[in-house]
């Protein structure tokens, strides 16, 4: 099955709706991911007086679709056919298809990120259906092109919506594009648990452990973070973007999250998946937006390999890295040079179980520690007894 690739960073939950949809305006209606498979269509098949005779038929046997397919007669017989009444010489004809075909505009990008395939739930004798409102001819397209899902706007009339339902929603149609959820999360109730090389099965105990996400956050980052109201903060490895949104709640004026696309292998584990984590962020950050959460404008997620870049040209108030940087080796003591250099407050976080030598010593407290006195920095540890992932803060106007 082909999915259509949602890029979450411009993923809209607004509606546009048509003008021959005007009647909808405040209707409820939720962003879904649909099968083009399943969904049907409206087709007109004659007329019982001045009615309109419909029938549903799948969107693979309408005329829209087999004219993409290269078989135009039955389209331009049923637009003759039917004139007026299928927008023949309004909004439907040979001419505006062929432009719509021939203009190869991506679905759901840049100005038409709202124009969503708009459907509704009908209830038929063997059950209920998805059907196209509008955007048949866009749908027949795509379909063609091998995708099959996509996400739509589904119109629910007069019936109210939970609490939260698009929230639901989102999270249940796109969490597991992402197989690996190396941070644990919980909002509004609603968990993701982590899950990670080698077996991607979830672990549950990961969400209180003060080992990943929140409840490491509460344990030992977020009382060891300086004030940082006004200020912008590089959060290199952001991976899915939690602490960045941590951050903006504590009054960062602008945070950046750094992290790879999924051509990117990391250094010391060429097994995990090859997944854009910068999109899982977006995905995240939406999920907040959903919720409720405030100031997430001021967060960007930029995809890089960390390997390479160049860290000379970083400058912010506030460097954040948790258990990153020593991946790289012997560039570790060369990220912190460049760093020292135009950010005056750095804070990171090692993993003192890695085994191996070699990796062993540079995630070592005393490592970290001397590295950033050797760079200007005065620092403060704080290393709780029996506990792996102690963080050091660095600061020169200390």
């Amino acid at each position: 099955m082909h999915g259509y690739k949602v890029d979450h960073r411009y993923f809209s939950f607004n509606l546009s709706l048509p003008a021959n949809l005007s009647g909808l305006r405040g209707e409820p209606y939720l962003i879904c991911k649909a099968d083009l498979e399943t969904l049907a269509a409206r087709i007109i098949t004659g007329y019982a007086g001045r009615t309109v005779k419909h029938t549903l038929v799948k969107l693979r046997d309408t005329p829209h679709f087999q004219y993409v397919c290269g078989n135009q007669a039955p389209y331009l017989q049923y637009l003759e056919t039917y004139g007026i009444d299928v927008g023949f010489g309004a909004e439907h004809s040979r001419e505006n298809f062929e432009r719509l075909l021939s203009a190869n505009e991506k679905y759901l990008e840049g100005a038409y990120s709202s124009n969503y395939i708009i459907c509704e739930q009908v209830n038929t004798k063997t059950g209920v259906i998805a059907v196209i409102l509008d955007g048949v001819h866009r749908a027949s397209i795509l379909l063609a092109q091998g995708i099959r899902e996509v996400p739509v706007a589904f119109i629910f009339e007069k019936n109210p919506l939970p609490p939260l339902a698009q929230l639901d929603r989102y999270l249940h149609d796109y969490r597991d594009d992402f197989p690996e959820w190396y941070t644990p999360l919980e909002i509004k109730g609603r968990v993701i648990h982590e899950r990670t090389y080698p077996g991607f099965k979830e672990r549950p105990e990961f969400l209180f452990n003060k080992e990943r996400g929140k409840s490491k956050w509460d344990f030992i980052i977020a009382k060891n973070l300086p004030d940082l109201k006004g200020k912008t903060v590089c959060d290199l490895g952001c991976n899915a973007g939690l602490y960045s949104i941590y951050m903006s709640q504590l009054g960062a004026q602008k945070v950046d999250g750094y992290d790879r696309a999924e051509n990117v292998v990391q250094p010391t584990n060429e097994h995990l998946p090859r997944q854009n984590v910068v999109q899982q962020a977006y995905f995240v950050k939406n999920l907040f937006s959903l919720a409720g959460e405030q100031n997430l404008a001021r967060i960007s997620y930029i995809e890089c390999d960390i390997a390479t870049l160049d860290f000379s040209a970083l400058k912010y108030d506030f460097f954040f890295s948790c258990c990153v940087l020593y991946h790289f080796g012997a560039k570790f003591e060369e990220c912190i040079q460049k760093i020292s250099a135009n950010i005056p407050e750095v804070f990171l976080q090692t993993n003192l179980g890695h085994r191996g030598p070699a990796l062993a010593a540079l995630t070592g407290i005393e490592y970290h520690r001397d590295l950033l006195q050797k760079y200007g920095y005065a620092v403060k540890i704080d290393a709780p007894a029996g506990y792996n992932y102690p963080v050091i803060y660095g600061n020169k106007s200390l």
